[in-house]
């Protein structure tokens, strides 16, 4: 009678009907109510209109068997595949953005203007550089605006420990300039960012490592001095002679007054490096990894200075965009003329 109820308010749910026909053939194993059995049985298939195909299947099998000996054991249905939900979409940049690989090498690097550096003063010291990547561009606004919408100023995971305290003590939420209208031409989706600390530019970096499973960071100096230079030792990414068309600059005749778009000079005919990187001068000085005092490449040592490359949009003096030129600045300042461009190793 329980049997013939449950029977009566069935519905379309698997497990249900599953489990009822379960119920079933272990009546027919019960030695009091096993004639009930074919009965029970035969209502159930009577509710064709609501059973799934491999449940009536079965049953009408079961049935079968039991009314004539002869016939085999029924062969259970497989269930279904698994349907493993596909992995969710890659983190996409807005354009432009491409990696550029760049092959293994040397650099060498000379002492900064001040002296202070790791490079003892009046000396040059040469490193290896493994292979790497690097962005063909710096970030932009447009990129780092993903970075912004993902909450990444308020998730301390992507942040270094120095990072987060200096974001709470300065109430970042944002580069510095972005609300202020009076900034308009570096507030440009297509303008590299600029207003960002070292700080912002590494929670930048971890930040997308964790979208991409891949180590991303500034790259180091050595990294980005590599990428520049190529290996024919040339003094600009372009060549060995200056010249102010192939980079966005205010050496004398010229005076910009802001970024210019992180394309208006890629190619291999205006301002790319040998490895066909562009923006390695001007627009934006760029940070890296690399601590100018002690030349650690660890973002999470604390460094009162981190190096700076690349010359800028500002910058009035020819040797400041070239490939070797050293500049620091304090991991916790943000100016109109800093940015920053990334590397996977």
């Amino acid at each position: 009678g329980a049997l013939n109820d449950r029977i009566a308010r069935l519905t379309a749910d698997a497990d249900l009907q599953r489990l009822l026909l379960l119920d079933i053939e272990e009546l027919f194993d019960d030695e009091i109510h096993r004639a009930h059995a074919p009965e029970v049985l035969a209502r159930l298939i009577e509710r064709d209109d609501i059973l799934i195909v491999r449940i009536l299947k079965r049953a009408q099998t079961l049935q079968a068997r039991h009314a004539d000996p002869s016939v085999p054991p029924s062969v259970v249905d497989p269930p279904p595949p698994l349907v493993i939900p596909s992995a969710p979409p890659r983190l996409v940049l807005p354009d432009p953005f491409a990696w550029i690989d760049i092959p293994a090498g040397k650099v060498t690097l000379r002492e900064g203007y001040d002296g202070k550096g790791y490079i003892p003063k009046g000396k040059t010291q040469t490193f290896p550089v493994p292979a790497f990547a690097i962005a063909k561009y710096p970030i932009t606004n447009a990129q780092f605006r993903v970075f912004v919408e993902a909450q990444g100023y308020q998730t301390e995971r992507w942040w270094t420990p120095d990072g987060w305290r200096a974001r709470g003590a300065n109430d970042w939420t944002q580069p510095r300039f972005w609300g202020d209208a009076d900034r308009e031409p570096f507030n440009r989706l297509d303008h590299p960012v600029v207003g960002v600390s070292w700080f912002e530019a590494a929670a930048f970096c971890l930040w997308l490592s964790e979208a991409w499973s891949a180590r991303i960071m500034l790259p180091t100096e050595q990294m980005w001095q590599r990428a520049a230079q190529g290996d024919d030792g040339r003094a600009y990414p372009w060549g060995k002679d200056w010249d102010a068309t192939r980079c966005q600059n205010s050496v004398k005749p010229r005076d910009s007054k802001h970024t210019a778009p992180v394309t208006q000079h890629a190619g291999r005919d205006k301002g790319d490096s040998p490895f066909e990187v562009s923006d390695m001068a001007g627009n934006v000085w760029e940070w890296c990894l690399t601590d100018y005092e002690s030349g650690e490449q660890d973002e999470n040592k604390s460094a009162n200075m981190r190096v700076l490359r690349g010359g800028s949009w500002y910058y009035f003096n020819s040797v400041g965009f070239r490939v070797d030129h050293r500049l620091w600045g304090s991991p916790v300042y943000g100016i109109n003329n800093w940015g920053f461009r990334i590397a996977r190793f």
